[in-house]
């Protein structure tokens, strides 16, 4: 019934989004020695240009969503007006217009420091009818509502089935940080840095459907009070922080390698309603972790003007909680992730790099319906 952007959107894996310029062209930041290493690489920046160094940028992103039932039961449940209850397949397309992010670091001696803030993650999702993200929550709803007939009549399990009509949910979450630290290059060919993050959430959930229970007996209808409809509209709020360890290495004057972890960022999220007529969020707090992920990175300049990248990153997906949403709480689900690639520049002239990139995700999210 409702999600929480990544979240149930894409996965329910919370991911960083926040791009820089350089990566929408490549694909492959995690060796990078340029200012977005401040973001990407922070042991790399001592390896680049002397002084200070500032990057201010926007992003704006647009996500196509595929949701699929396969449950063969699940698509064969038939609704109050003898039509199935739910689409095999959904598309939604996902807009996000601001998302800005500033970038600054300091380079002196063998010493740099690096500041990065700005949207780093999160998005927004509009859905509509009989989409199968409805069918997670059924059961929710329908124990929620039995709930209260109960409470006022002592009538238990007085309805046996709950079908949603004209739906619409909107939802929308921000993943506002900042990232500060500091790099040290121990010797020609090896730096070290060490940087913390720390992240605020905020958004905002909508939901509005028209609903029919079915009695045990008397079959479909309205809910006993008369209610037909259900809206809910909260906001959500959170806060957790991280700690990111990295390594630059250049063996060779053409070769950069580098690795970076970062530990899992715990963020409590609370809903509180400012309508909600079935009464069906709770306010508790709710855990939506970002997970803890490993990179590496390797850039190599083959001639002058042409270089080569390899990147690869593992997101550990299991150790992290999601939290429980209107009753569905994925988080047992979560299986690590992992992404690959290779990218190319070429630097055609003084004023024009060309570059490609291919990169492959495994969200190590399955989901059975």
């Amino acid at each position: 019934l409702a999600c929480s952007l990544d979240a149930y959107a894409a996965g329910k894996i919370n991911r960083y989004s926040g791009l820089s310029a350089e990566y929408s062209r490549s694909l492959h930041r995690y060796a990078a020695t340029e200012l977005d290493a401040a973001y990407y690489n922070p042991a790399g920046l001592v390896f680049g240009r002397d002084g200070f160094g500032l990057k201010v940028l926007n992003q704006s992103t647009v996500l196509k969503s595929r949701f699929t039932i396969t449950d063969t039961e699940a698509l064969e449940l038939v609704g109050h007006d003898g039509e199935l209850k739910y689409n095999p397949e959904e598309i939604a397309y996902d807009v996000v217009i601001p998302s800005p992010m500033m970038m600054a670091s300091y380079k002196t001696g063998d010493f740099a420091f690096h500041l990065t803030t700005g949207i780093l993650a999160g998005g927004v999702i509009a859905l509509e009818g009989n989409h199968p993200i409805l069918l997670e929550n059924t059961q929710y709803v329908l124990d929620n509502i039995n709930a209260i007939v109960e409470e006022q009549t002592g009538a238990q399990n007085f309805y046996k089935d709950v079908d949603f009509d004209n739906s619409e949910l909107a939802a929308g979450t921000y993943y506002g940080g900042l990232m500060m630290g500091a790099s040290y290059k121990a010797a020609d060919w090896i730096s070290v840095a060490l940087s913390g993050k720390v992240i605020y959430a905020w958004g905002k959930i909508g939901l509005k459907t028209d609903f029919q229970v079915e009695h045990v007996d008397f079959g479909w209808g309205d809910a006993a009070d008369g209610t037909e409809m259900i809206e809910v509209q909260a906001d959500q709020t959170g806060f957790g922080f991280s700690g990111l360890a990295s390594v630059h290495l250049r063996p060779l004057d053409d070769l950069d390698i580098a690795f970076k972890y970062e530990t899992i960022t715990k963020i409590e999220m609370t809903t509180t309603p400012s309508i909600d007529t079935a009464g069906i969020i709770t306010g508790e707090p709710t855990r939506s972790d970002i997970p803890a992920q490993f990179t590496t990175g390797v850039n190599y300049r083959i001639l002058p003007e042409l270089s080569v990248q390899l990147s690869f990153a593992w997101f550990f997906n299991s150790q992290a909680e999601i939290g429980e949403l209107l009753g569905y709480d994925p988080s047992s689900e979560l299986k690590d992730g992992w992404e690959t690639g290779v990218g190319v520049e070429y630097q055609l002239n003084e004023d024009m790099l060309l570059s490609a990139g291919y990169l492959h995700l495994r969200s190590g999210y399955r989901q059975e319906t």
